[in-house]
């Protein structure tokens, strides 16, 4: 009997202290699992000391704040924190693709955008230029038009009458969102065509470019005289410039009024119709 009772002390010690272990090696677990937490989240090794902003354009006002980037930080941390816990600047989750679609979703206007993340300092740095105005995109019966930059990105909305930028109306209207390049258009022609035809403002001047839809390669310019002009965007501009000029001094007399249109899609051969 005192070998039994002897036997059961021992294994009940045994398994009190295998407890004691197991309950041990939990706690160093979970410890070890808080201490990475709070060098992630809360140490000052991986905490966002600053963010350096660089507005490069030399028009417009800077759009991004400090404040800003340090509040998008926070949310996108959120989602790896645990409820209740206070909030975390820290840098280890950031990517800087999400906050570059971040910034040029809520702000279509931003052009070129770099970001560069200093470890060793916890500082971020941010560089960004503004879109150019170059066109605007607009729709029949619609007094709001889309201001595009160089490549036919549209990125913000105007009323039509409030710019000088160059008309162009697409017939067929489409759906248009901020930012995305959703035109395919040949802008790099259409600028030509501008170019050229401000160079000659004693020939003809533009009111505004119509086209059908944006797949269409021609187009209907319409002058400030009230003279359509079809063309095609294949056209040399510069040659057609030169057509305008030898129209307007020898067949015309000097002035286009008069002249309901002139049709130089097919050329060398030219159409024209009186009013």
């Amino acid at each position: 009997m005192e070998k039994a009772s002897s036997y059961k002390k021992k294994r009940s010690k045994k398994t009190f202290f295998q407890r004691l272990k197991t309950i041990g090696i939990i706690l160093g677990i979970l410890f070890l699992i808080g201490l990475i937490y709070w060098l992630i989240f809360y140490s000052s090794f991986f905490v966002l000391k600053e963010v350096k902003i660089n507005f490069l354009s030399p028009n417009g006002e800077n759009l991004i704040t400090e404040e800003e980037i340090v509040q998008w930080l926070k949310e996108q941390n959120n989602k790896y924190l645990l409820p209740r816990l206070p909030e975390s600047r820290s840098f280890v989750f950031l990517s800087q693709d999400e906050l570059t679609r971040y910034l040029k979703k809520k702000y279509p206007v931003i052009d070129s955008l770099k970001i560069d993340l200093n470890l060793t300092a916890s500082l971020l740095n941010l560089e960004y230029t503004l879109k150019e105005e170059e066109f605007l995109l607009c729709f029949p019966d619609d007094p709001l038009c889309f201001v595009l930059d160089k490549d036919g990105v549209p990125f913000k909305q105007v009323e039509a009458n409030s710019s000088d930028l160059l008309k162009i109306y697409l017939e067929r209207k489409i759906e248009i969102q901020l930012g995305d390049p959703c035109l395919s258009l040949p802008f790099n022609k259409i600028k030509e065509l501008e170019t050229v035809f401000q160079n000659n403002p004693d020939v003809i001047k533009i009111k505004y470019l119509s086209i059908e839809n944006e797949k269409s390669s021609e187009f209907t310019l319409m002058t400030e005289e009230g003279m359509k002009i079809y063309l095609n965007f294949n056209e040399d501009f510069e040659k057609v410039m030169t057509i305008l000029k030898s129209l307007k001094e020898k067949q015309f007399s000097g002035s286009f009024k008069g002249i309901e249109y002139l049709d130089l899609r097919y050329l060398p051969k030219i159409y024209y119709q009186t009013l």
